[in-house]
């Protein structure tokens, strides 16, 4: 099966793989990167260095997801979890009020 050709593809085969791949990344672009990475290919040295300079200088930044939900809370579920073991534990002694309380302090 013949390989899909993008866009990029053109400029490779007139400019060559790594000037492409720092063109388009000024350009805000960096599937052509992509593109080498899955192929299982290494980017050149400069291509890194560039890449690490645009996240240094946060012209590169990751965008979280919309709409799904809120961000979570490093620990939060550990925590949630052994107050719930512990209110199972005082429940068995304690009324169900008294417990909640003392589970959660």
């Amino acid at each position: 099966m013949a390989r899909r050709r993008f866009p990029w593809h053109d400029d490779i085969e007139r400019w060559g793989q790594t000037r492409t791949i720092l063109t388009w990344m000024e350009r805000g672009d960096l599937r052509p990167l992509a593109d080498v990475i899955t192929d299982g290919h290494r980017p050149e040295p400069v291509v890194l260095h560039c890449l690490a300079s645009m996240i240094f200088k946060r012209s590169l930044v990751v965008k979280r997801r919309r709409h799904r939900g809120h961000p979570r809370v490093l620990g939060k579920a550990d925590r949630d979890q052994k107050v719930a073991q512990r209110y199972e534990e005082l429940a068995k002694t304690l009324p169900s009020t008294d417990a909640f309380q003392k589970s959660r302090s």
